[in-house]
């Protein structure tokens, strides 16, 4: 079902794409999820913790930053991980005004287990389109991307 929004054809045009961009985003997003039922952790937690597998340890305000997460939200699933014994604070050598969020041997375990089901979601989702459809959507998603981060720079100006 698209818009029922009464404009131009370009407005309409728009808008009906963002609308199935949207159900598209959330209808993948619930699939590939389902890697993390009864894992106990969200897919913030999880996410945080493929971040840290793959980068190292990081602090708290580059983990907000890469996951697009307020810093609330951050400090709040680091406390919730460090209780369940997924990752660790430790103090920064270089700075010690702020700590590193280290995963856990636990937590590496965790992450590798969950990440291995969560890719096959995500290459099952993605397997309607050819690998050619799969670059070019890619292009696509960057292109506008990168097109809206432009746009709110020169609002914000």
């Amino acid at each position: 079902m698209g818009t029922k929004y009464q404009g131009s054809e370009s407005e309409i045009l728009a808008l009906n794409a963002w609308i199935k961009m949207k159900r598209a985003s959330n209808s993948i997003q619930n699939y590939i999820n389902q890697s993390l039922e009864n894992s106990g952790i969200t897919i913030t937690q999880f996410g945080t913790m493929e971040m840290l597998l793959h980068l190292g340890p990081l602090p708290q305000k580059t983990i907000s930053q890469k996951m697009l997460c307020s810093p609330g939200n951050i400090t709040l699933v680091v406390d919730n991980l460090e209780k369940a014994g997924f990752v660790q604070r430790k103090s920064n050598p270089g700075d010690r005004r702020y700590h590193l969020i280290h995963l856990t041997k636990q937590g590496q375990i965790l992450v590798k287990r969950l990440l291995e089901k969560h890719v096959k979601n995500i290459v099952s989702a993605f397997s309607i389109l050819s690998e050619n459809e799969q670059r070019v959507f890619s292009d696509y998603c960057e292109n506008l991307g990168k097109h809206c981060e432009t746009k709110k720079k020169e609002s914000n100006q």
